[in-house]
């Protein structure tokens, strides 16, 4: 994974060791907060 590409939640997930669940829990807390972008589906 390269900085400032987008990723889906798996390879997130993958990519830390993280069950799929709590790589999007994570990730849906940084997105409330601003700290990331969602891509729009």
């Amino acid at each position: 994974m390269e900085p400032l590409d987008p990723s889906m939640t798996s390879e997130i997930a993958e990519e830390l060791g993280w069950p799929r669940r709590t790589a999007y829990e994570v990730l849906n807390g940084f997105a409330d907060d601003g700290e990331i972008r969602k891509k729009k589906p």
